[in-house]
């Protein structure tokens, strides 16, 4: 589909299809996105729903126990304190499926240049760009990638899937 029929079919507000501008220093982000709750989808689909609702109801309750090891670890009582807020049949729960293109530079351990977040090679290479999720927890799923690179403090890290 091109750009500007995505753009126009589902635009985001705020729920739907995006790829804006996002942090601080405006970067636009090298992803574009679908963003709807679980009772809010982009088209009338009972089997879509259907599976989304199965997908979101797992992976609460993986946030829940994830929680739940995060606050016994911390010795947090009572353990569900953080959890019950996932858990709650109320709780805002937000659905994001995130796409990347293909990044144009096919060397994933290419080294960044952190001043101007470009490839060492001159190829641009952001991203989702700086931000700070608003929630309580984000669970994410790297399909068949290395893994996720994050820079902290004008450091370039690795978190490898497992």
């Amino acid at each position: 589909m091109r750009q500007y029929e995505k753009d126009q079919f589902c635009p985001p507000n705020p729920f739907g299809y995006g790829r804006n501008k996002i942090g601080l220093n405006g970067d636009v982000g090298w992803v574009e996105y679908l963003l709807f709750t679980s009772t809010n989808f982009p088209m009338n689909s009972k089997i879509f729903s259907s599976l989304v609702n199965e997908y979101v109801k797992e992976v609460r309750k993986m946030g829940c126990n994830i929680l739940e090891l995060m606050a016994e670890g911390l010795k947090i009582e009572p353990k569900n304190v953080l959890s019950r807020m996932l858990s709650d049949e109320k709780a805002d729960i937000v659905f994001r499926l995130n796409h990347y293109p293909p990044c144009s530079d096919s060397n994933p351990d290419s080294d960044l240049d952190l001043n101007n977040r470009s490839m060492s090679h001159g190829r641009t290479s952001i991203g989702f760009g700086e931000h700070t999720d608003p929630q309580l927890i984000s669970i994410a799923r790297s399909n068949a990638t290395s893994g996720f690179q994050i820079i902290l403090k004008m450091e370039l890290g690795r978190s490898p899937t497992r």
